[in-house]
């Protein structure tokens, strides 16, 4: 298959979707910068690369919302590869769980400084250096909580908002420089981050709090991570190039209820 890109950075390459679409996007050749604060985390992703996959992988640890660490990863792309050709901003936290009343000012504020600082930040620094090779595609992660409520989940809630709100207006500022901004939007999705919001849901049980979330879920399952990939790599290197401030929902019809 044509090698349509060059380089591409994904933010959150650590686990869950972002691991998915490292090797997704390796399967398809393509120059790949790994970013996550959890060092661990990171080699697993590279270590999972498919054999024999013509990729160039270049990795960075630090934390996503600080602006020195994302500065570093543009400049990793650029010294390795001399280009950028696109983002996948993945990285997230749920924060802390509670009715709004009981969820903190720090824990607000993480949340917003891992959800919404991060994505601005990387935004911010991709941007010119993808205008430079003549646009691109930059891809959030938001959620299906970024066009409905999250009971008991309001930060996180308001972060992928807020999220949604700055995709859209980046898509439509840098349009005419063929830059296109998409927001991947999971329901609930096999991966860690998920697990601790099972285990509350069902008050200590996990399978409860399983059965309780996919009851609301149409197609009756949990997404995959590698589900999200897809769509996400699709949105990187194959979707039409008129496609461009939308909310792409992956979450087995659960928004449409």
């Amino acid at each position: 298959m044509e090698q349509i890109t060059n380089c591409i950075i994904v933010n959150g390459a650590g686990g869950g979707l972002g691991r998915a679409a490292v090797a997704q996007l390796a399967a398809r050749g393509v120059n790949i910068v790994c970013a996550d604060r959890d060092e661990q985390a990171l080699r697993q992703t590279v270590a999972e690369i498919p054999t024999g996959s013509s990729s160039e992988v270049a990795t960075v640890v630090g934390d996503a919302s600080a602006e020195h660490h994302v500065q570093e990863v543009v400049k990793t792309a650029v010294d390795r590869f001399g280009r950028i050709d696109g983002v996948l901003n993945a990285a997230a936290i749920n924060g802390p769980p509670g009715a709004f009343l009981e969820v903190s000012l720090d824990g607000f504020e993480e949340v917003m400084s891992v959800n919404v600082r991060s994505v601005w930040l990387s935004m911010q620094h991709a941007l010119p250096e993808i205008i430079k090779v003549g646009g691109g595609s930059i891809v959030n992660v938001g959620s299906v909580a970024a066009i409905r409520a999250a009971p008991g989940l309001a930060a996180y809630s308001g972060s992928k908002h807020a999220v949604a709100g700055l995709t859209k207006t980046v898509a439509v500022e840098y349009a005419k420089q063929n830059i296109r901004v998409n927001l991947l939007c999971p329901g609930s999705m096999n991966t860690q981050l998920i697990q601790e919001m099972l285990v509350r849901r069902g008050d200590g049980d996990a399978e409860a709090g399983l059965a309780a979330t996919t009851s609301g879920i149409p197609d009756g399952r949990l997404a995959e991570p590698e589900e999200l990939a897809q769509t996400g790599v699709w949105l990187l290197l194959d979707a039409p190039t008129h496609l461009s401030g939308q909310l792409i929902m992956v979450d087995g019809a659960r928004s449409a209820t």
